[in-house]
């Protein structure tokens, strides 16, 4: 079993919620994670709706990007991590990743989905 299939037979059922402003890239994970079997608990593009949703609707894993249509993510990253839920960081943003201690893992944009998924094993399974 290659790498790519193994990541989806690990990460099938899981739920996960996307929090990402920039419309492309969130529809491309969203369709990533879909096509893997894992379930999406919502998508939100600021802080706020993220939280709503993470509080409705609690994910397993969230993906989510440190820069927000309202601001940095650094808060939410570690209310999301107080709440149990593991987070994998995406950013354009080298000069962040030493100030992002509560996630599993932090990948820097452009990434492929073989490494998304990876990271998404790392931090559930």
């Amino acid at each position: 079993m290659d790498g790519s299939l193994a990541a989806a037979a690990r990460l099938r059922g899981l739920r996960v919620l996307i929090v990402e402003d920039s419309w492309h890239m969130a529809i491309a994970v969203q369709s990533l994670l879909q096509g893997v079997g894992m379930v999406i608990a919502g998508a939100a593009a600021t802080t706020t709706d993220a939280e709503r949703l993470a509080s409705v609707d609690v994910p397993r894993v969230a993906v989510v990007d440190v820069k927000l249509q309202d601001g940095m993510a650094f808060d939410l990253i570690d209310r999301l991590h107080d709440l149990g839920i593991r987070i994998v960081v995406i950013s354009g943003f080298s000069t962040f990743s030493n100030l992002i201690e509560k996630a599993t893992a932090i990948l820097r944009k452009p990434f492929e989905g073989a490494e998304l998924l990876d990271a998404l094993v790392l931090a559930c399974c």
